[in-house]
């Protein structure tokens, strides 16, 4: 159990970890919101949601409803799937510890 606490922590204070071992901000903002860090998955998921209101919105504008709900329903579609590709990455991280 203290295992899987330290690993939830780590993954918590990666960040901050990150900041303390590197030479400034931007250097820990790369590492971390870059593409193959923690956050990058917050930046995607970020520019989703933008890109799809924005899209729903001209969409609306122009009275194409229909397609601002198969705009709605894919952008929901592909949050669940980043989501759940997250959460199988944490779950292999967690399980690696263990062995």
């Amino acid at each position: 159990m203290q295992r899987l606490i330290a690993a939830i922590m780590g993954l918590l204070l990666s960040p901050t970890i990150s900041f303390a071992l590197s030479k400034n901000l931007e250097d820990t903002m790369r590492k971390t919101f870059g593409w193959g860090g923690i956050g990058s998955v917050i930046v995607v998921l970020l520019v989703l949601a933008v890109g799809s209101s924005i899209a729903e919105h001209v969409s609306g504008a122009f009275g194409k409803g229909y397609y601002s709900t198969i705009i709605k329903i894919i952008s929901t579609f592909l949050a669940i799937i980043i989501f759940v590709g997250v959460a199988l990455k944490l779950l292999d991280s967690i399980s690696k510890i263990f062995m």
